[in-house]
């Protein structure tokens, strides 16, 4: 009776914490501060040129995925080194320097 049953909380446990904040407390992305007014300025940039894009202007994702894999097919990828890593879809042979090849652990650049 006198002690709090196993999983409740304490009465004076919670005393001394921080207020929480509310919803109102926050920042809206429409209260946030405008810079020097770039963002009207490039909105009256005024485009020349042809308003279509032929096919041979749009980058093609299998011909820049490809392109690196004759390089890792003939080079060693270090791990140690300051080199960004080859893509997920490359094949590639690691030099085990002490960090993990990308081979095994991908992180985010």
């Amino acid at each position: 009776p006198g002690a709090p049953a196993f999983g409740a909380p304490a009465p004076a446990q919670f005393a001394g914490t921080p207020h929480m904040m509310n919803a109102g407390e926050f920042p809206t992305p429409g209260h946030f501060g405008h810079g020097n007014g770039s963002a009207d300025a490039a909105a009256t940039i005024s485009t020349s040129g042809p308003s279509k894009v032929s096919l041979e202007d749009m980058p093609s994702v299998p011909v820049s995925r490809d392109s690196v894999q004759p390089y890792f097919l003939k080079n060693v990828y270090p791990t140690f080194e300051r080199h960004v890593p080859p893509p997920a879809t490359v094949s590639f042979v690691a030099f085990d320097q002490g960090n993990a090849s990308p081979k095994y652990a991908r992180l985010s650049l």
